[in-house]
C-alpha cells in the first residue's frame, strides 16, 4: 500500500470526530475491509445526515453543512477538503452516502496494486467451509451482531440470526451478550463487555469472550468436537473469466495512473479487453483511429471531464454505451449523467461484480 499511515490516522479522526459531534443518538462504527485491490474504511453514524444539496459542496474548503448549529461554526468543513485531498495524494479517493435524519456513511479507498494474499490467508477464510456447525448471533447492538455474522460468514461458517422461530438442537452453537439461562441445552459463547481477559471455557458447553476480542470467536470455535476441512491443498477459488467477453474493448477513462491499472486489472479478470486514457480529449483522440464497444469515464478529469465527453460523443452521432464512474451516490448526480449522454453510472467504490453486472447490462446498446 503506498500511504502515510499518519495522514491516514488524520483522516479516519477527522471523519470519527464528525461524526461524533452530529450524532447525539444511535452509534458510530468503524469497518475496514478489503475487496479487490482496495482497503476501506467504512464509517457509519446515526446522526442527522447531510442534504442532497449540500453534499455537492461537502468537500469544498470552508463549506459548512449549516450555518445555524454551533459545531458548523468550528469549520469542520475544512477538515473534509483536506481529509480528501490527502486521500488523493495516495491514489484514493472519498466518496459519501447521507439522508437526512437517518444518518451518513463515509468511504475510503486507498489502492493496494500488487498486494498478493498469501496462502495461510485464504486457508483461514475457508476454514468452515464445510463444518456442520449451525452458529446463531443474538446481540443486543444490532450493528455488532450483523458484524459478528457477516465476520464468522468471511471464515466459512453457516452464521444465522436467532430468531423466535428457530428450532435449536444440542450441536448448534450461540454467540449472545443476554443472560446464558436460555441457552443450557445449547453450545453458546458469552459476550461480555466487562470481561477483558482471553477467551475461556468456563462450563462444559459454555465460553465467555470478550466484546473487545471478537477475533477469538474463531479459535473459539476451531475447539468444538466437529468435523473439520481440510486444509492442506484447498484450491482458492477465484472469479470466474468470462471467456466470452475477450472480444469486446472497454476504453477506461481516467486521470489518475492508478485507478487506470485497477480498472485495467479488474475488467481483465472479468474477461474483457482494455484500453486506456487520461481525459477525455485523450479519449477521442484514441477513438478516432480504434474501435471500442463500450466507455468506462471518470466524471471528474481536468481538460475535458466525463460529462464533456459523453456529450461530444453523442454530438458525432456515435451510440457506444457509456458507463460514468462518480464519488457521489445520489439521484442527482446519475440524472446528470445521463442528461450529458451517459448510458448509466457506478458509484465508488466499485466491486469487480458490480461493474461486470453494469457493463454486460449495457454493453448490447448499439
Amino acid at each position: 500500500m503506498n500511504s502515510d499511515p499518519v495522514r491516514v490516522q488524520q483522516v479516519i479522526s477527522n471523519l470519527l470526530n464528525n461524526s461524533i459531534k452530529f450524532t447525539t443518538t444511535g452509534c458510530i462504527t468503524l469497518h475496514l475491509y478489503k475487496d479487490d485491490c482496495y482497503l476501506y474504511f467504512d464509517i457509519h453514524d446515526t446522526g442527522r445526515g447531510i442534504s442532497e444539496k449540500a453534499l455537492y459542496e461537502l468537500f469544498e474548503p470552508f463549506f459548512q453543512v449549516s450555518q445555524n448549529t454551533e459545531c458548523a461554526s468550528e469549520g469542520t468543513g475544512l477538515g473534509l477538503a483536506i481529509c480528501e485531498k490527502l486521500i488523493n495524494l495516495m491514489d484514493g479517493d472519498i466518496s459519501v452516502v447521507s439522508q437526512e435524519g437517518v444518518g451518513s456513511r463515509f468511504t475510503i479507498r486507498i489502492p493496494l496494486y500488487g498486494i498478493l494474499e498469501d496462502n495461510e490467508h485464504h486457508s483461514k477464510k475457508n476454514i468452515y467451509k464445510d463444518n456442520p456447525i449451525r452458529c446463531f448471533v443474538e446481540i443486543k447492538n444490532l450493528y455488532l451482531e450483523k458484524f459478528i455474522k457477516r465476520y464468522l460468514c468471511y471464515f466459512g461458517l453457516n452464521c444465522q440470526f436467532l430468531t423466535e422461530n428457530v428450532q435449536l438442537s444440542e450441536q448448534d452453537f450461540i454467540i449472545t451478550d443476554y443472560d446464558g439461562e436460555r441457552y443450557q441445552h445449547c453450545q453458546y459463547i458469552r459476550i461480555n463487555e466487562h470481561y477483558l481477559e482471553p477467551a475461556k471455557k468456563i462450563t462444559d458447553n459454555t465460553w465467555i469472550c470478550s466484546a473487545y476480542k471478537l477475533n477469538e470467536l474463531t479459535n473459539i470455535l476451531l475447539q468444538l468436537p466437529q468435523k473439520m476441512p481440510e486444509l492442506a491443498s484447498g484450491k482458492i477459488k477465484g472469479f470466474d473469466k468470462d471467456d466470452s467477453l475477450q472480444s469486446l474493448i472497454v476504453l477506461i477513462v481516467d486521470d489518475h495512473p492508478i485507478n487506470r491499472l485497477l480498472l485495467t486489472d479488474q475488467l481483465n479478470k472479468i474477461g474483457f479487453s482494455t484500453a486506456t486514457a487520461e481525459d477525455g480529449c485523450d479519449a477521442l483522440k484514441f477513438m478516432a483511429n480504434n474501435h471500442i464497444d463500450i466507455i468506462l469515464t471518470d466524471v471528474n478529469m481536468p481538460n475535458m471531464n466525463g460529462y464533456q465527453l459523453a456529450t461530444k460523443v453523442r454530438e458525432m452521432g456515435l451510440l457506444i454505451p457509456i458507463i460514468g464512474v462518480t464519488a457521489n451516490a445520489i439521484a442527482e448526480e446519475k440524472q446528470r449523467c445521463i442528461s450529458a449522454g451517459m448510458n448509466d453510472c457506478v458509484s465508488k467504490p466499485v466491486s469487480i461484480n458490480i461493474l461486470k453486472d453494469i457493463l454486460l447490462n449495457n454493453i448490447t446498446i448499439k
